[in-house]
């Protein structure tokens, strides 16, 4: 089978992506998140576990981080409802991984706020 080969501008813009969505505290929060929890979270338990009282606040950066592929969601049936379940992506593992916020310590870090 032949191997794919992705063109060299659409992978530097796939990159460019990525950076610039990881440059973001509260993206990189999520992704910690999602790291721990290899079943993924609903929508308003990402947000409480952040600390954030409206689940609306981290709405942009969960489309921000699905629009780059570093993490993905689906529809689930929970509790007889049917919710939004975020998870992380093999290319969020790889830039976690890349960057080094994949180790404990640092994953403990973003969770508790700390900025890389």
């Amino acid at each position: 089978m032949p191997k794919f080969q992705v063109p060299a501008a659409a992978e530097l813009s796939a990159t460019r992506g990525a950076l610039d969505a990881l440059a973001h505290p509260t993206r990189q929060r999520i992704l910690a998140l999602l790291l721990e929890e290899n079943k993924g979270l609903p929508y308003n338990e990402v947000a409480e576990r952040l600390g954030f009282r409206e689940a609306a606040s981290i709405d942009q950066h969960l489309k921000r981080l699905v629009g780059e592929v570093l993490i993905g969601n689906v529809l689930k049936r929970i509790d007889g409802k049917i919710r939004s379940v975020y998870f992380i992506s093999d290319w969020g593992k790889d830039w976690m991984g890349r960057l080094r916020f994949d180790h404990p310590q640092m994953v403990r870090m973003l969770l508790e706020g700390a900025t890389a």
